[in-house]
C-alpha cells in the first residue's frame, strides 16, 4: 500500500478530495455493513465529548533515543505499538514536553527527519499524526514541506494536526482559511477552532459558510458567532447572504446540541432582537421563515420576542411564500407547523422523484394520510423480488443496499396499520440488512401485542417465511425475536 500522503495526493480533484473519495483506506479490513468511524471522528469525540484524562507515556521515552542512535526502523515499530494504545491527540502534550525536556541530548535534525519520514511515507494514521506532533516543535518551511502539509490537511483525519502547525506560520490566517474551505467534515470543525479571524474576508466566510459541515453545525456555531463578531454584522445593513448566514448560526446556537450554544451568550435576547430587526429590511424566503419559526420555538424566549416572531409568521407574505415553496417541493415542515396545506404536494414529490424524496412519507404516514397510495408506490418502485436475498450479518449496507434503506423507511411506519404492507414486510424479513429485518419484526410484534393477533391464523405466508428465515438467521437478536413470534 502506498503512503497515506501519496493516497491523498492521487485522489485530489480540483484542489480537494471529492466526497466519494474523501475517506482514507481502512487500516484493517472492515466487515461489510458494519458501522465505521468517519475520518476525524475519533479525535472529534475525544475533543468534544471526553474529559481530559491522565496518561502514561513511559513506553514512549525510549523512542527519541532510538532515533538519536539511528535506529529509525526500530523506533517506528515501537511508535506503532505505542500508538495502538495511545492516540496522538491524547498524549500530544506529554510527547512534546518530553522531547523539549531532553532537547539537549537529542539531535534536532534526526528528530525532524524521522517525523518528516512518517508524514510522507507512513500508511498508519496515528504514525502520520505523531509525525505532525513532533514537527510542531520545529520552525521550518520550504515549498515541498508546505505542499506535504497542505495535502495532508485535505483529509479530515489529519486537518487538526496540520492546523496546529499552520497556526504558527506568518500567513496562518490565509493558510487555515484555504484549508477550511477544502474540507467538509471534522476537518472543517477542527480548523475553524484554530483559525484566528482578523480579516474581513475570513469573518465573511465564517458567517456565511463556517457552520456548513457534514457532521453537525452546532459544533462550530458558537465559534463562528464569536469569531465573526456577529453583533457587529447585525448593527449594519446586511446583504441577503450575510443575513441568512447569521440566521443559520443563530438557529444552530438555539439548538444547543453537543456543545455550548446560545446559553453561553450573555446578551442572547439582544442578539435575537437585532436579528429580527434585520429581518424587517430583508426580502424573506422560506428558509428565513423557517429560522424565525425555530427561534419562536426556543423555550427561553421572552414573550415580547415570541410576539415579534409571530408578527412575521402571521403575515400574508409568509403564507404566500410558504405556499409557493410547497408547490416547488420545499417547506413542508413549516407548512405543517403553520397549519397550511401540504400533503398533496408531499405525495407528488414522492411520485416525481422517488429516490430523492422517499423520506417525505414521514409527513404523511404518521397521520394516516395516503397510506394505501404510499404502500402501492413503494411496491411499484422497489425491486422487491430481487431484494429477497436472505439474511446476512450486515448492520448497514451503504449505497449498495440503498433499496433496503428505503424499504426500512416505510416499514417502520406500518405499526399502526394492521395487515397493511404485507409484501413490504415479507421482503424486509428476507433482507440481508439486520436493521431492516429488525424493523419488520418490530411491526409484527406491535400487531400481535396491540391487536391480540395470531400470526398463523391471519398471515400464514409470513409464518412460513419466518420458519425458513429462523433456520438461516446469523444474528442472535433477530433469531430470538423470530422464535418469539413463532
Amino acid at each position: 500500500m502506498s503512503s497515506l500522503y501519496e493516497w491523498i495526493k492521487e485522489h485530489i480533484v480540483d484542489g480537494s478530495l471529492p466526497k466519494q473519495d474523501s475517506s482514507l483506506p481502512p487500516e484493517e479490513e472492515v466487515e461489510e455493513g458494519k458501522l465505521k468511524f468517519a475520518d476525524g471522528a475519533k479525535d472529534g469525540i475525544c475533543m468534544y465529548h471526553m474529559a481530559r484524562s491522565s496518561y502514561d507515556i513511559n513506553a514512549f521515552y525510549e523512542i527519541p533515543f532510538l532515533i538519536e542512535e539511528g535506529k529509525n526502523e526500530e523506533a517506528e515499530k515501537k511508535l506503532s505499538e505505542f500508538s495502538k494504545q495511545n492516540s496522538a491527540l491524547s498524549v500530544i502534550d506529554g510527547v512534546q514536553e518530553y522531547i523539549i525536556e531532553h532537547r539537549e541530548n537529542l539531535d534536532p535534525s534526526k528528530q525532524f527527519n524521522f517525523a518528516y519520514h512518517l508524514i510522507k511515507h507512513s500508511n498508519e494514521r496515528e504514525l502520520v499524526k505523531y509525525g505532525l506532533c513532533i514537527l510542531e516543535l520545529f520552525s521550518y518551511r520550504d515549498e515541498s514541506y508546505d505542499e506535504i502539509l497542505r495535502t495532508l490537511a485535505l483529509s479530515d483525519e489529519f486537518s487538526l494536526f496540520v492546523a496546529f502547525l499552520m497556526r504558527e506560520w506568518e500567513n496562518a490566517e490565509e493558510e487555515l482559511l484555504e484549508a477550511a474551505k477544502k474540507v467538509k467534515g471534522w476537518g472543517r470543525i477542527f480548523i475553524i477552532e484554530q483559525l484566528e479571524a482578523t480579516k474581513p474576508e475570513t469573518k465573511y466566510w465564517l458567517l456565511t459558510e463556517g457552520i456548513h459541515n457534514t457532521v453537525l453545525s452546532q459544533y462550530s456555531a458558537l465559534t463562528c458567532f464569536e469569531k465573526t463578531e456577529m453583533f457587529t454584522w447585525l448593527n449594519k445593513n446586511m446583504t441577503k447572504e450575510e443575513f441568512h448566514g447569521a440566521g443559520e448560526i443563530l438557529e444552530s446556537l438555539i439548538q444547543e446540541g453537543p456543545c455550548a450554544g446560545i446559553s453561553a451568550i450573555e446578551e442572547a435576547d439582544e442578539l435575537i432582537l437585532r436579528f429580527l430587526n434585520q429581518a424587517e429590511n430583508q426580502n424573506l424566503d422560506v428558509s428565513d421563515y423557517e429560522i424565525i419559526f425555530n427561534i419562536s420555538d426556543y423555550t427561553k424566549l421572552s414573550s415580547s420576542l415570541k410576539e415579534k416572531c409571530r408578527s412575521f409568521l402571521e403575515t400574508k407574505e409568509c403564507t404566500d411564500c410558504v405556499n409557493k415553496a410547497v408547490t416547488e417541493g420545499k417547506g413542508f415542515l413549516l407548512a405543517k407547523k403553520l397549519g397550511l396545506p401540504y400533503k398533496e404536494a408531499v405525495f407528488h414529490s414522492l411520485e416525481d422523484n422517488f429516490e430523492k424524496n422517499y423520506f417525505n412519507i414521514s409527513f404523511l404516514m404518521p397521520d394516516g394520510d395516503y397510506i394505501e397510495e404510499c404502500i402501492a408506490l413503494f411496491e411499484r418502485r422497489l425491486p422487491l423480488d430481487m431484494m429477497k436475498t436472505g439474511p446476512e450479518k450486515l448492520h448497514w449496507g451503504g449505497e449498495k443496499y440503498n433499496d433496503h434503506t428505503i424499504l426500512s423507511m416505510i416499514v417502520q411506519f406500518l405499526k399502526p396499520y394492521q395487515g397493511k404492507g404485507i409484501k413490504l414486510i415479507e421482503t424486509a424479513l428476507q433482507s440481508p440488512i439486520i436493521n431492516t429485518r429488525l424493523t419488520a419484526l418490530s411491526v409484527l410484534e406491535e400487531w400481535q401485542e396491540n391487536k391480540n393477533e395470531i400470526l398463523k391464523d391471519n398471515y400464514p405466508q409470513i409464518v412460513e417465511i419466518l420458519k425458513r428465515a429462523v433456520k438461516l438467521e446469523p444474528d442472535d437478536k433477530v433469531k430470538e425475536k423470530m422464535e418469539k413470534l413463532l
